[in-house]
This record gives C-alpha cells, sequence and structure tokens, in this order.
C-alpha cells in the first residue's frame, strides 16, 4: 500500500513539473496574433460584449470580421461559450492576454483527466499524454472553442464515475460543451443511454436527469442563437455542409489520424473496462461520426502536419478519447512491461519520455510561432503600403491578419474574389469605386497557384503588381473605375 501511495505521489509530482515547463514554454513562445480565421470570430465577439453591446453597430465598430447581418444589424455568430472565457480577461488585462486562456484550458484538461483516472485507479500520470497531444497542444496557443468543449466533455466523463446524481452533472457538462461548440451536443442521448445501461440503483433517473439538464442548457443555448443571428442552432450561410461523398475521404484520414497519434488510439473506447466502456463511446463515437461526411478539416503542407492540423474539429473527443487510451495501456501493455522490465527501469523509461515530450512540445511551438511571426511581418507590410481605408479584395487568410479589432493600427474595406471554387463578382462595387484598390491573396501554407479569379480580374482591370518580399503573398494595385474629381485634378 505504502508503495503504491508513494508512487502515485511521484507520479503526481511529474505532472506537475511536466504542466510548469509546458506553462514555460507557452510563456516563451506566447502567440504574437490570432492564426486561424475563427479565432477574429470569438474575440471579436469579446470585444463587442466588452463595449457593453451584442451588435457591431451597438459597440460603435464598422465592418467587424467575422460577423453577419441579422435584422438589421452586424451581429457575432460563433459559440458564446469561447468568447465567455476571454471576455475576462479581456476587461481587466486587454487584448494581449487573451492567449492565456489556451493554456488555462489545456491545464484543466490535464488534471480532469488526472483526476478520472485516479477514480479508475489508474496512475495520473497518463494525463501528460493529453499534454503533449500534438494537436491539443498546439490549438492551445488559439481562442478556439474546441478545446473548452473537450474540457467540458471530459468533466462529462468524470461525472459518469460518480456515484451520487452523475446524470445531472453529466447533463450539464454536455451542455457546457454545446455552449462551446453546438456540435458536441450530439452525445447528449447516448450519454444517458450509456447511464441506463450501468448496473446501478437509479439509473432510471440519473439518465432522465442527464436528458433534462443538458436540454435546458441546450434550449438556453437555442434561443440565444435565435435572438442573434435567427435560427436556433446559430449558423451562418455558407458554413459547410454535409455528404456522403466525403465519408470515405474522411474516415481514411481519421483513422490513420488516431492511429497515429498516439499510436492505437482509435480502438481504446471498444477495449476499456465494462464499468466506463459505455461512457466512453457515448463521449467519442458520436462525434466522430457526425464529421465523417463534413466537407472539410484541415490540411498542412505535408501529411504530419496535415495528421496533426486535422484533428482539430475532434479535439472535443480527443480527451475522452486519451482516458480510454490510458485504460488500455494500464489494462493491455503494462503487465507485460512490468513483467519484462524492473520497476526503477520504468521510471526510467517514464522520464525519458517526459523529457521527449517537452522537448517535442518546444520544437512545436518554435514551429509555429515562425509562423506566426511571419503572419506579424505580412500585417506590418501591408499596412505600411496600403494606405488605411482602401478597399481590398483579397482572400480570408489575408483578411483574418486584420480582422481582430484592436489588433492592427488600420483598417481597410474587403471584399472576397471568391468563395470555395465561385468566383465572386464585384463589379459593381468597384465600378462605384473612386479610390485605388488592391487585388491581393495570401497562401495557407506554402506558396500555391495565382487563384483563378486573378486571370478575370486582370482582363477587366488595370492592374499592377506591387512587389512583395513574401513568396506567399500577391498583390495588385487596381486603378478606379470612377475617378474622383480631386484625384483627376491632381492627375
Amino acid at each position: 500500500m505504502r508503495k503504491e501511495q508513494s508512487s502515485t505521489q511521484l507520479a503526481w509530482v511529474a505532472l506537475v513539473a511536466a504542466v510548469a515547463v509546458y506553462l514555460a514554454i507557452f510563456a516563451t513562445y506566447y502567440p504574437p496574433i490570432a492564426g486561424v480565421e475563427d479565432e477574429g470570430g470569438f474575440i471579436n465577439q469579446a470585444v463587442v460584449w466588452s463595449k457593453g453591446a451584442t451588435s457591431a453597430e451597438g459597440a460603435g465598430l464598422g465592418d467587424v470580421f467575422d460577423f453577419v447581418e441579422s435584422s438589421g444589424r452586424h451581429v457575432p455568430w460563433r459559440n458564446p461559450g469561447r468568447s465567455l472565457i476571454v471576455l475576462p480577461l479581456l476587461l481587466v488585462f486587454g487584448l494581449k492576454w487573451i492567449f492565456v486562456s489556451g493554456a488555462v484550458v489545456h491545464v484543466a484538461i490535464v488534471f480532469v483527466i488526472a483526476a478520472t483516472l485516479r477514480r479508475l485507479n489508474v496512475s495520473p500520470l497518463y494525463a501528460v499524454l493529453a499534454l503533449f497531444h500534438p494537436t491539443l497542444s498546439l490549438y492551445s496557443r488559439t481562442v478556439m472553442g474546441d478545446a473548452p468543449a473537450g474540457l467540458f466533455l471530459a468533466l462529462a466523463l468524470f461525472a459518469y464515475t460518480l456515484q451520487s446524481r452523475s446524470g445531472l452533472l453529466c447533463g450539464l457538462a454536455v451542455g457546457a460543451a454545446a455552449v462551446m461548440r453546438t456540435q458536441t451536443g450530439i452525445v447528449l442521448p447516448f450519454v444517458a443511454l450509456a447511464i441506463l445501461m450501468r448496473d446501478r440503483p437509479l439509473r432510471w433517473r440519473d439518465s432522465a436527469e442527464c436528458l433534462l439538464a443538458g436540454g435546458a442548457v441546450g434550449a438556453l443555448l437555442a434561443a440565444f442563437n435565435l435572438w442573434m443571428v435567427g435560427n436556433p442552432v446559430g449558423l451562418a450561410s455558407k458554413v459547410g455542409f454535409f455528404a456522403m461523398e466525403f465519408i470515405p475521404r474522411n474516415g481514411s484520414f481519421y483513422i490513420s489520424a488516431l492511429l497515429l497519434w498516439w499510436p492505437g488510439m482509435l480502438v481504446a473506447p471498444f477495449l476499456a473496462p465494462k464499468g466506463v466502456r459505455a461512457g466512453l463511446l457515448a463521449l467519442t463515437i458520436p462525434i466522430l461520426a457526425l464529421l465523417l461526411p463534413y466537407y472539410w478539416f484541415d490540411q498542412g503542407g505535408s501529411f504530419i502536419q496535415t495528421s496533426v492540423l486535422g484533428q482539430r474539429l475532434i479535439q472535443s473527443a480527443l480527451p475522452v478519447w486519451i482516458v480510454a487510451y490510458a485504460l488500455a495501456i494500464e489494462r493491455y501493455a503494462l503487465p507485460f512491461l512490468r513483467a519484462l522490465v524492473p520497476r526503477p527501469a520504468v521510471w526510467a523509461t517514464a522520464t525519458v519520455l517526459l523529457i521527449g515530450g517537452c522537448t517535442a512540445q518546444a520544437l512545436l511551438f518554435r514551429q509555429h510561432q515562425r509562423h506566426l511571426e511571419h503572419m506579424v511581418d505580412v500585417r506590418e507590410w501591408v499596412a505600411s503600403h496600403v494606405p488605411s481605408g482602401s478597399l481590398i479584395v483579397g482572400n480570408s487568410t489575408l483578411r483574418k491578419l486584420f480582422g481582430v479589432e484592436g489588433a492592427s493600427a488600420v483598417s481597410y474595406r474587403w471584399l472576397a474574389y471568391g468563395y470555395f471554387d465561385e468566383t465572386i463578382d464585384n463589379s459593381k462595387e468597384l465600378a462605384d469605386e473612386q479610390s485605388p484598390w488592391f487585388l491581393a491573396t495570401l497562401d495557407k501554407t506554402t506558396p500555391a497557384e495565382e487563384p483563378n479569379a486573378f486571370a478575370d480580374y486582370r482582363h477587366r482591370y488595370t492592374l499592377r503588381i506591387v512587389d512583395a518580399p513574401f513568396p506567399d503573398l500577391r498583390i495588385y494595385a487596381g486603378l478606379p473605375a470612377r475617378p474622383s474629381a480631386l484625384s483627376a485634378a491632381a492627375r
């Protein structure tokens, strides 16, 4: 018993030390800019709220990035939960400190997993699998809703292991996850069914409480969405679609990614002990099933990058999946390791893995920091070469650099030259433009071919290429179709 207690205490010490190293790395490579388009929506929502308003007009702002028009006003459409997490930091410390929230969420996930594992009589040190998971780790540097949704689903699993009122707490946790990411609400009926399958007294009451609690939070979220954007699910137009044709591609990706990080993790929920297996499956598999026919997953410039970035949407299920993985290692792999390797060697191996995890995390953060610093350089160059207030016909990758309210000293008027593969006709707007305007695109990863829409613009308008020092930025200056009297006199 003493050896077990000593081993558990040592595991907690090692876990806390690993978290401390993570926080030190995070501080060293503190994000200088929001690097993902979605972040602008979450941050701007909090900015508007910080001004005591719910719309761009109410906050005294102009064209706010990632807002939509509803009932004659421009409003945010992103889930409210992530912005609520950011709001206190924004109000107290200012815009620069909002990225701290990602680190706080990441650390909270780690300790919720550790506490859940201890309830299941497994070492809390397995929680480093969440701390070092490249997708969770990377996106802890962002202001996104997926990881906080994962935190609340992890809390739902913790509640599932409790003996008293677990149904009520499970429902509230799943509801909170949906406030972060609406799609995670799909797990609610499956969690209620998992509670019903347990061999416990009052399971019918617990299952009903789960449905009622989660449904109540969901109803409040639906009412909020209906008030803000006019529909209960809170989706703006053209935000994506589902089709059966995407299942083979997505299935191939998610299966390979979940087998790669961590090796074999995909099947872990099916291998869990009977008492917790239904809960693990209910909190993971429905989310995977929902994403299989979805049109999009994030991609990078290489297979490894895509395997990390592409798990962005499934982040909400990863913390629970990692608990299942820890249980599988403890149940199937560790007995063989203990039989073959002396205990001191096991701890030595764990120490090497911890050091390796911290090193890999530092390298990942450094690489991402270089990417973000490049974005800062592009933003500063554009700001110094394109007059503030100019009209830019550009893509979302470029626009997001100027998307966060208050983060840049300049502002522009924006039009998109295309959506998916469709070219947008901006001829009417450009015909009315009386000042020089710009056509620009910033590649997301490695420099790609010029968009097809650019050929049409070069055919229609007189464009002059602007030499930019970045291979992924292409920018043209266009003359106004209707020169103003002032500009004509100047010429």
